[in-house]
């Protein structure tokens, strides 16, 4: 059988566009590393929360593969950079990385259109 339609991941289809009018910088520890739908995440402090409050926000990546083929490894406590955009996603707040800095190496993950 042949399928004459792309597919398209609904978790892939549901991604919301990164918009460098909420692009924000968080600089801290890692609290925790997982791989998700789209990739790998990190949970860290958001000092910068609108709100005023400390919280914790999801930083979304980029996919395993790509981020081991440029040598960036990230484990709970690694202290890192992120510049990325805020964003709701699934009813919650969270973070798409445009670039990481982890362990003296800076990766760009998003192209300068941010795609």
């Amino acid at each position: 059988m042949i399928l004459s339609r792309l597919f398209v991941c609904p978790l892939f289809a549901e991604t919301p566009a990164y918009d460098r009018a909420t692009e924000v910088t968080l600089e801290g520890n890692a609290l925790y590393v997982g791989e998700g739908a789209i990739g790998i995440f990190v949970v860290m402090k958001d000092h910068a929360a609108p709100n005023g409050q400390v919280n914790e926000v999801t930083v979304h990546l980029a996919p395993k593969e790509f981020l081991a083929r440029n040598g960036i490894r990230i484990v709970t406590g690694d202290k890192v950079r992120i510049v990325g955009s805020r964003v709701i996603w699934h009813a919650s707040e969270t973070i798409l990385a445009r670039e990481v800095s982890v362990n003296g190496k800076t990766l760009a993950l998003r192209d300068p259109t941010n795609r």
